[in-house]
Formats: C-alpha cells, structure tokens, sequence
C-alpha cells in the first residue's frame, strides 16, 4: 500500500509539471507567522498550570496554470516549521487547521524529525499539499478532478451543512479551507442556479470513509435558497440554505439534519440522529458591520456532567460536531477605524451553562500586503475540577467554555 500511495504522488506531481510547461503560469503565495500563548484552567487552587505556547510559520505556494481556454491546473503547497513546549497542550495546535479526514493518499505530514513522537521535541516540520486538481470548463458544466476546497453555508460562525472540511470558531488561519481528494461538476441551470454534485475521497477510497454530495442552488422571490444531500461515513445529512435581504439586512437559516449509520449499517452501532441550525441576521450602520446568530446543537448535552460522553458519538467523530452545548448565541462586529486599522469582535455564548467565549482582534496594514494583527479568545464560565469522592483523575466539567485555556495571540502576514 505504501508503494501505491508513492506512485499516487508522483504521478500527481509528473501529471502538474507537465501542464505547466504547457500554458501560461501564475504564481502567488505568502507567508504567515503566528505566535500563540495558552493560558489552561486551574483544576484547583493546589494545582496551578504553566503557561504553553506555539510559534507557527506558514508558507504557501500557489500554482495556477491556463493550459487553454477551458483547461487550467492548480497546485498549492505549505511548509509549516512549527515549535511548540512540551505542556501537554500540543493538542491545541490544531486550531491552525492541518488535520482532515477526506484524503485517499497523501505526504506524511512531518517532515523533520522523522521520529517526533518519539522524541517529544520542540520543533517539527510540516507540510501540506493543499491543492492539486485540473478545472475543465464545457459548455454545459465545470468539472474539477483532485485535491480542492469544497464549502458552503451562509451561517457566520457555525455552518451545519458544511462536512469535509469546515472551521471552528478559534481556528486562525481561515483564508483557505482545507484540500479534500474528490471530483466535483457545477452544472448552471439559470443565471443564479446551479446543480453542484460530487464524489469526495476518504482513505486509500474505500467507501466507508468517503461522502458524496448533491447540491441544488436557485433564486426565487428574491431569496437564494440551497437544498442539498450529502453522504459521509455512513452518515446522511440532509440540508437546506436560505440567505436573503430585508430592509437592508440580511438574514440567514441554514439547517441540516443527520440520520447516523444510515448505509452500510453496523448492527452494533446505535443510530443517534440530530438536528443542527444557524439563523442570524447582518447589518452595516455606516461602516460598523454587526450581526447576530443562534445556532442550535441537537448534538449537544444539556449539561455539562455530560459534556466528556459526547466525544465517543459520530455526531464529533466524523461529524464534525465540536460544540458541546444545546444552544448559542453568537454576536459579531468589525469596524474600520482608519485606512490601515480595523477591529474584529466575536462573543459566543452558551445558553445552557452560561459561559462565554470573547475574541477581541486588532489589524493593522503595515503597507501594501502587509498585515500585523493581535488577538486572543478568553473564556468566561465556571472552572472544572476533580471530583475529590471518586478515585479517577478525570476532569468535572461545570461549563464549556469555562474549561477552554484563554489564548492570545499574534500574526504577521505577507503576501506576494
């Protein structure tokens, strides 16, 4: 299987370069850097935790090859050096967005060393081929083949119909959305609709690791509305999207509903469907953007003793579920204060316990693509703890976002 992965690759590799001899080539890219301090919850007044932190640098490099007027090929590559301490908080370096689920094959992520497990170091070189896919456009349909971004949803924090490759709400870097192996036709069907259907790839193929998908988008009375079924690892979502303008503000519903080991059925597997919503409304007063969304968890507990069972589910297996509450409400706000400063605001609340996260961020442009920002997400609500009655060091958790370490940090980002 390792060889066949190897001739996977090269073959990619041999099948891009050659195109790009073959037409015009532009490239594009940049480099980010990104310096993270966590600060963990104490467990108890006894127990105080060291801070931990993460310096991560990021260099993408964008191919874009027009081989002819309907042919063109798109490579795009990361180098990721990364140092981290040895807290015990590695886990957290996740919110930089280098894990997913959806390839067939690819490149071992680490670089150097070649035995980091093993060693525990500090440093780790990673890299990421993101994007490696031909776009061929007919007359009747775009067709993609290989690695590409495929996302939707109009919700602004949370996005239930998005499955193969969506962010969370701390993730730093959410220009690109992760790579997924698959094939992709967007057949328009009037000026604003279109039929979006597809094939994504899981591991090595096999089917009980891949999803498919089948997207209907189309405008009427004024609204865009998006219905859709999709599959992923046994699992069946089905999904709809409205997003439309009243009165100068924009409103947003998008659902999806999830029927758990629906094909390909495991006798042992209990089926725990759920329903999961955004809706929320947008405005713009003169410059100071603002909008509001509730998000509904059918996933979720309605208590947080019942948080740490959540994670053994496929609703956060495979669902990629991560909330761990019933229900949100989620605010937002950017502004423009001068031409090269802006500032960012999120505060995410969970109605069920709460707690709160709050996510302050400032940018400045330096100068032309340029761009120094701080930031950090600090957690409001009650503190877990160690149940000092039972004899198991396993966290109690009062809250969810009272458990998540406060972070801060800072980017510096080029482009070119």
């Amino acid at each position: 299987m390792k060889k066949k992965k190897t001739l996977f690759i090269i073959l990619l590799f041999l099948l891009g370069f050659g195109f790009l001899k073959s037409g015009d080539i532009d490239f594009s890219g940049y480099y980010k850097s990104f310096f993270i301090v966590f600060d963990p919850v104490d467990f108890s007044p006894e127990e105080s935790q060291p801070l931990s932190g993460i310096v991560s640098n990021h260099l993408r490099f964008n191919i874009l090859s027009n081989i002819s007027d309907n042919l063109s090929f798109q490579i795009s590559y990361d180098l990721i050096p990364k140092i981290e301490d040895k807290t015990g908080l590695t886990g957290f370096s996740d919110i930089l967005n280098y894990s997913n689920q959806y390839r067939a094959y690819d490149f071992d992520s680490i670089i150097l060393p070649k035995n980091f497990e093993q060693k525990g170091g500090n440093f780790a070189l990673y890299q990421n081929l993101d994007r490696a896919y031909l776009r061929l456009n007919l007359d009747f349909a775009d067709i993609y083949i290989g690695r590409q971004s495929v996302s939707w949803g109009s919700g602004k924090i949370i996005n239930p119909t998005d499955i193969f490759s969506p962010f969370s709400f701390n993730e730093l870097d959410k220009e690109e959305r992760r790579g997924v192996d698959g094939v992709r036709v967007r057949i328009p069907t009037g000026d604003l609709s279109e039929l979006d259907l597809g094939y994504i790839a899981g591991d090595k193929f096999r089917f009980e690791k891949s999803g498919f998908f089948i997207r209907s988008k189309f405008y009427a009375i004024n609204t865009d509305f998006s219905l859709m079924v999709v599959g992923f690892q046994n699992n069946l979502l089905l999904g709809i999207d409205i997003a439309r303008s009243i009165g100068g503000a924009g409103v947003w519903f998008e659902g999806a509903y999830v029927k758990t080991n629906f094909y390909n059925k495991d006798e042992n597997k209990i089926s725990e469907n759920y329903l999961r919503i955004s809706t929320g409304t947008d405005y713009n007063f003169k410059g100071l953007y603002l909008f509001l969304e509730y998000h509904y968890n059918g996933a979720g507990a309605k208590s947080p003793e019942e948080y740490l069972n959540l994670f053994s589910k496929d609703s956060y297996r495979v669902g990629t579920v991560y909330l761990m509450g019933k229900h949100y409400v989620n605010i937002g706000s950017s502004y423009q204060i001068s031409g090269i400063l802006s500032n960012s605001n999120i505060i995410i609340f969970n109605i069920s316990d709460s707690s709160v996260i709050l996510s302050p961020q400032l940018e400045y442009n330096l100068s032309e693509n340029i761009y120094l920002s701080i930031g950090a997400f600090l957690g409001l609500g009650k503190s877990p703890s160690y149940n000092p009655y039972i004899n198991i060091k396993e966290p109690y958790l009062k809250s969810e976002f009272g458990t998540y370490p406060d972070m801060f940090y800072s980017s510096f980002k080029v482009y070119f």
